[in-house]
């Protein structure tokens, strides 16, 4: 009787033994990916500070001053006019849909989307003569684009509605 208790006693050691072996390994391995974690945040958070500080060195309005300059001829835009700007009041709004199921607003409730116009009035500059070609050929190839793919845009697409 006593021995197999004492063989029962040195099982159970055992097996607290081996619990006691699996944890510990267990807590390494999390310690482990701790580390790595932690090592990727600090590359993470050093990358954000790298891409900040070149953000800020290519938003500097000399350098973009010296680019539109150089670039003028190509960008075909004037100078913003202070007669130009304008409050959102002075937005018109968007005309409502005449078919309710194609996602746009119900036209017996008001719109409160804005109206957007052409890709050049979104930059603040007012395109030069030949702009508008440029737009409507730009517009042409993506129209020929998407009935080549026989994609059908979606009404409420941004992407879309600045491309129209």
């Amino acid at each position: 009787m006593l021995k197999t208790f004492n063989v029962v006693l040195i099982g159970l050691m055992l097996l607290g033994a081996g619990v006691v072996y699996l944890m510990k390994y267990d807590s390494e391995r999390a310690a482990g990916r701790i580390a790595k974690l932690q090592h990727k945040i600090s590359d993470t958070r050093e990358a954000i500070a790298g891409l900040k500080a070149e953000w800020s060195l290519l938003n500097q309005p000399k350098r973009l001053q010296d680019l539109v300059e150089k670039y003028h001829n190509y960008l075909e835009l004037d100078r913003l006019e202070p007669g130009q700007v304008a409050s959102i009041d002075e937005i018109p709004m968007r005309p409502a849909a005449s078919k309710p199921d194609d996602g746009t607003v119900d036209p017996a409730k008001p719109s409160r989307m804005l109206a957007i116009g052409k890709a050049g009035d979104l930059t603040g500059s007012i395109p030069k003569k030949g702009a508008n070609e440029q737009v409507k050929k730009a517009t042409d190839k993506l129209d020929a684009l998407v009935a080549a793919k026989g994609v059908e845009p979606r009404p409420n697409d941004p992407i879309n509605a600045l491309a129209r």
